[in-house]
């Protein structure tokens, strides 16, 4: 279970995941000797440390979610994780099956896999208007 001290520190490495431990000491008041002992524990655990991309930035213009209803469903996540586009796969419990984050360089990349997901299933498109923020909350704050 995560205490007040486990906490801090995830918020803090997830608003700067490349923060120094003496940074963070300062910010949360906690021993940099601790917060070293914390990150230990945490990746034994299996915390891994990840980037999120700004996809604008980085000139990906097209970026989708699919909402997609499938009597195949094992097939198409199969599907969907072996295409170079996918960005993020869920399963969801309510009238969609799937859902999936695409990204792509080009309209004809999006056209292609549009097309096979409409031969696999039935498909909505939600294009990204704008990305307004990406983890924005750390989940240890919803514990508190």
């Amino acid at each position: 279970m995560l205490d007040d001290k486990d906490t801090q520190i995830l918020t803090q490495l997830r608003r700067n995941a490349r923060e120094k431990l003496v940074d963070i000491s300062k910010t949360t008041g906690i021993p940099p000797s601790t917060i070293h002992e914390r990150l230990r524990l945490f990746k034994k655990q299996g915390l891994r440390m990840v980037s999120i991309f700004n996809y604008p930035r980085i000139h990906t213009p097209i970026h989708c979610w699919f909402v997609i209803r499938t009597k195949h469903k094992q097939a198409m996540i199969e599907y969907l994780q072996n295409t170079p586009h996918t960005n993020n796969l869920l399963v969801v419990s309510t009238s969609a099956d799937i859902i999936v984050e695409c990204i792509f360089s080009t309209f004809k990349q999006q056209h292609e896999l549009l097309e096979d997901l409409h031969k696999k299933g039935r498909v909505q498109v939600y294009p990204v208007i704008e990305d307004i923020g990406r983890e924005l909350v750390c989940p240890t704050q919803l514990l508190s």
